[in-house]
This record gives C-alpha cells, sequence and structure tokens, in this order.
C-alpha cells in the first residue's frame, strides 16, 4: 500500500483536559453533552489548525490600507465515525 504522511497531534491543553472530563462523566445529561462536544471541537479545530499556511492579502480599514494574511489552503473536516457528526456542526 501507499505511504500516508499523516501527522498526529495531542492536545493536552489545560482547558481540554477540564472539559474532557466532564464530558466523560456518566451524569452528564445530553443537552450538556451537545454544547460539551461542540465546545471540544472548536478547541480541536484551534489546535488542529494552528501550523497552516498563510498568504498575504490588502484589506482596507477605516484608517486605511494595510495588510493581512489569510489562510492559504482550503480546509475540510471530515468526521471518521457517525458519531463524530456533531463535531462538524457549523
Amino acid at each position: 500500500p501507499e505511504s500516508c504522511n499523516m501527522v498526529v497531534k495531542v492536545c493536552s491543553h489545560p482547558l481540554m483536559r477540564h472539559k474532557l472530563s466532564f464530558l466523560r462523566d456518566k451524569s452528564v445529561k445530553p443537552k450538556e453533552f451537545r454544547e460539551l462536544a461542540k465546545e471540544i471541537s472548536t478547541l480541536l479545530a484551534y489546535e488542529a489548525m494552528a501550523d497552516l499556511p498563510l498568504e498575504s492579502m490588502p484589506v482596507s480599514t477605516p484608517y486605511g490600507d494595510t495588510m493581512g494574511e489569510q489562510v492559504s489552503h482550503q480546509v475540510a473536516l471530515i468526521p471518521v465515525i457517525r458519531s463524530g457528526l456533531g463535531m462538524v456542526d457549523g
């Protein structure tokens, strides 16, 4: 089979660990579970995209024209299993 250059990132941020602990609690209600899953998804996306390449772009501000940056590649989120669909909301 062809080799795959997959990068695995481990997020050990204290806020992530905090939210994961609540998510794993067997007493968490379904509504809280969905809210925590959404928050965790946002944190994971933020961490996963920390190294995306950027390119310069012109920006017109109220104070004049300047240069800004934008992500230079399109990004797609693909859940691996059905239960991951709740993580790609929005």
